[in-house]
Order: C-alpha cells, then structure tokens, then sequence
C-alpha cells in the first residue's frame, strides 16, 4: 500500500489505453466459421429428416464417427463429399451454404 492508500504494486501505475483497431478475421478463423456453419445445415438436415449419424455415413461410405466430425466443426467437408451428402440428403449443394455471411 502506498501512502495515499492505493493498493496497486510498483510497474502498475495506470496508463492510457491505446485505441483498439478492427484485426481482419484471418483464413483460419474465417475457415472454421465456415467448417462451423456446414456442420450445422448437415446436422439440421440430418436429424429433419430423421437420419443417424451411421445411416448418413453409410449413404456416403464414412463412419459415423466423420459424421460427428462434419457436424461439430472439426473436420472440413471435401467437395466431392458435400456432393454426396447433398445427394444423400436430398437437397442442393447450395443448400450447405445457406445463410453463411463470413467476411475475410
């Protein structure tokens, strides 16, 4: 405690906050917004139509364990397997993109 009774230690004094900048959204991230938001239209088309994970991975030849992986973001749908899966579930490529807004 200094004589004044602040209780900030040495180094600490205040300082004045530099103004904040807009950082671009990097390929990364933006990336995986994307990854995120195909992963939600195939869950959200999966379970309308009532499917299982394993039902779905079987119409396209991967476990239901890659499913999973689609569906939560951890794992980027190639194009020929987002052909497949909108064949299996009976919608157009587009329909994987609809509503995605992600800016680069």
């Amino acid at each position: 405690m200094t004589s004044s009774g602040d209780v900030r230690g040495r180094g600490s004094q205040s300082r004045a906050s530099a103004p904040v900048r807009q950082i671009p959204l990097s390929p990364l991230v933006a990336d995986a917004a994307v990854n995120l938001h195909l992963g939600n239209q195939l869950l959200r088309r999966r379970q309308a139509l009532g499917l299982t994970q394993q039902q779905v991975g079987q119409a396209i030849g991967v476990g239901f364990q890659q499913i999973h992986k689609y569906e939560s973001g951890l794992s980027r749908i190639a194009p020929e397997r987002l052909w497949a899966l909108a064949s299996a579930l009976d919608v157009p490529v587009t329909y994987f993109f609809d509503g995605l807004h992600v800016r680069r």
